[in-house]
């Protein structure tokens, strides 16, 4: 942030601005903060008012910078994903543990075709915890078990959706 004089003549404004470059162009974009007052009028007031207000603009500034938080890049579209596992109650079917594993390995195929891994993700998806290679393996050994369960899992949950889109 800084202090701008603007207009002509009688009618020159003190403003507080923010210069942003657009993106892909080498012009900037100035936005007006705050308009403080008439120039002539705020100099006649207090002589050093443009220093006192360069001064204030500084505290301005860095007061931003702080309040500005930092966001960690999250990806939220496994969301989707995790209702429609709601909705066909695949965590009563396989237990919470193989539920929450085998979710993560199904999100991770479906969000990345280089990596199947939490581990190996830089960009991380909210609330998914890492899995190692014994996890993969150890949820294959847990799926296989289970496979029935799920067989039936399915087929009443496309048997009902079935029946409603009947009615």
């Amino acid at each position: 942030m800084y202090v701008a004089i603007t207009g002509k003549g009688k009618s020159r404004v003190v403003q507080f601005c923010e210069q942003h470059r657009i993106a892909k162009t080498n012009k900037k974009k100035t936005i007006v903060v705050k308009t403080i007052g008439n120039y002539e009028a705020l100099l006649r007031e207090n002589p050093n008012i443009i220093l006192e207000l360069k001064k204030e603009a500084k505290i301005l500034t860095d007061e931003r910078k702080k309040n500005t938080s930092k966001n960690i890049l999250f990806r939220f579209g496994h969301s989707l994903v995790y209702s429609l596992w709601k909705e066909i109650d695949l965590e009563e079917v396989l237990g919470e543990a193989l539920s929450k594993t085998l979710f993560s390995l199904v999100v991770y195929r479906l969000g990345s075709s280089y990596s199947t891994f939490l581990e190996n993700r830089k960009t991380p998806f909210l609330n998914l915890e890492s899995i190692t290679h014994s996890d993969f393996y150890e949820t294959l050994l847990e799926l296989e078990k289970k496979e029935k369960d799920l067989i039936e899992c399915f087929n009443n949950f496309f048997e009902k959706k079935l029946e409603e889109k009947k009615i």
